[in-house]
């Protein structure tokens, strides 16, 4: 008899644990499903300096607008510098990302499967129109007497932005080194300081004699310090920012977005500072960005 009963709790036991085993495994997949609704969404690295909760605020009611027509929970996440940017984006760690022309081009080297969503438009610094590109700066300050012009910088110190920055290092150094610039010849020093502001700082207090900006961080940093600045080169057309989607985004999300996003209206959903609408274009539109890259 006892011998039955001990039988009996024992088959209790591994029925109870097996209940125990199996909400677990509900539980986790639960979890999973749960976490694949989410779509991160990451900002480039131009706004280092600045809190990142404020620049996560810039963005948070587009992040809404997105989540609630698309049905996707939207999460700005930030990145390091422009190459965590590539490899969040070209991995699939984020399912969206806000995209320099070379970044993109770079992420799709990695993962075809990169897809271009929508061209940001912005505002032209000097007709204030709305505009699918913008340019690259090279600045100096005006009150060196000794710097007027590019052939003045031989020997001096120099400011780029990173590798992997379209305006901050890829157009500049290699549309100046066909004019006959050679950055790596000709400056004296060439400091990659990772951000647009970083370079404008760094020429504003004289720490390096020259830079290489976009041209939105010029508007802030005019600004910022006033009017010292002066402009020894500037760049052709530069294809604009853009919303670019990872391999691993849904095609009904990536779709919805490529409809939705050109149809908003800035006044009633509050956009990032430079963001001013979207346009849909082909991906051929960032063939001059590759030209220039090979």
């Amino acid at each position: 008899m006892l011998l039955k009963s001990n039988k009996y709790v024992i088959f209790v036991l591994l029925v109870f644990a097996g209940c125990i085993l199996v909400g677990h495994v509900h539980a986790s997949s639960t979890w999973t499903s749960s976490e694949s609704e989410i779509c991160r969404f990451a900002v480039p690295p131009w706004q280092k300096g600045l809190d990142f909760n404020e620049v996560k605020q810039e963005y948070l009611p587009l992040m809404r607008y997105l989540s609630k027509e698309t049905g996707c929970q939207f999460v700005a996440v930030g990145a390091r510098d422009y190459d965590d940017l590539v490899e969040k984006i070209s991995t699939g760690k984020v399912m969206m990302a806000e995209l320099g022309a070379v970044t993109y081009v770079k992420s799709q080297q990695i993962n075809p499967g990169v897809k271009l969503v929508s061209v940001i438009l912005s505002e032209d610094r000097e007709t204030k129109e709305l505009t699918d590109h913008y340019y690259s700066y090279v600045l100096s300050r005006k009150d060196n007497p000794a710097i007027k012009s590019l052939s003045d910088l031989k020997g001096q110190s120099f400011g780029f932005v990173s590798k992997t920055s379209s305006s901050g290092y890829v157009y500049p150094y290699n549309l100046l080194k066909k004019s006959g610039y050679d950055a790596d010849k000709y400056f004296g020093e060439i400091f990659f300081l990772g951000s647009h502001s970083n370079v404008t700082d760094a020429i504003a207090s004289g720490s390096i004699k020259a830079g290489a900006t976009m041209e939105y961080n010029f508007k802030l940093s005019t600004r910022k310090h006033g009017d010292i600045y002066r402009v020894l080169w500037k760049s052709p057309q530069i294809p604009n920012i853009l919303f670019a989607s990872s391999s691993n985004m849904p095609d009904s999300i990536r779709s919805k977005l490529t409809e939705i996003l050109p149809g908003i209206e800035a006044e009633k959903v509050k956009l990032p500072k430079r963001i001013k609408g979207f346009i849909n274009k082909d991906d051929a539109f960032y063939d001059v960005t590759r030209n220039i890259m090979q």
